[in-house]
C-alpha cells in the first residue's frame, strides 16, 4: 500500500498528461509506463515510474478553513490541446487545432459571514461573482 487514496485524480503518468484524458486513456498511458520501464535495465534512470496524483479534499479543506480576505484556487482543467480529434488522432471534419490555458478557479472571501445554525438547502442563495482574465 502506498497511500493512493479513492478520488485521487490522477494528473502525469511518466510526463503523460493524465487530466486531458478518461479512465481508458490513464490506462493506456500506464501500461505504457510499466511496458517502458520493463524494458530498461535494472537500476538506470528510465527504469523508474512517476505518477503524480492530486487530492481534491485538500482544496475542500481550504475552503473550509478559509478566513476573511484570504482566498484558494485550484486548477479545473489543464493547459493543452482542445482540438476535437477522432480517436486515430485526426481532426474532425470542420475542427481547428485549438489550445487553452491553465483554468484556475479562485475563491476568496469578501465579507466573512455571520454564522449560520444550518446547512445550506436547495434554493437557497450564493452571490458568485467572476472575474475573467
Amino acid at each position: 500500500k502506498i497511500g493512493i487514496q479513492p478520488g485521487w485524480i490522477v494528473v502525469l503518468i511518466n510526463g503523460a498528461d493524465g487530466e486531458r484524458t478518461d479512465a481508458s486513456g490513464v490506462a493506456t498511458y500506464f501500461s505504457r509506463a510499466v511496458k517502458s520501464v520493463l524494458n530498461q535495465p535494472d537500476g538506470s534512470d528510465e527504469a523508474k515510474m512517476t505518477l503524480t496524483f492530486r487530492d481534491p479534499s485538500v482544496f475542500r479543506s481550504e475552503l473550509q478553513n478559509l478566513s476573511a480576505d484570504g482566498e484558494v484556487s485550484t486548477k479545473v482543467a489543464p493547459a493543452g490541446d482542445t482540438t476535437q480529434r477522432y480517436a486515430d488522432g485526426t481532426l474532425r471534419p470542420g475542427a481547428t487545432e485549438t489550445e487553452q490555458q491553465d483554468q484556475v478557479i479562485t475563491v476568496s472571501q469578501l465579507i466573512p459571514p455571520r454564522m449560520c445554525n444550518r446547512r445550506a438547502t436547495t434554493d437557497d442563495l450564493i452571490e458568485i461573482s467572476y472575474i475573467g482574465q
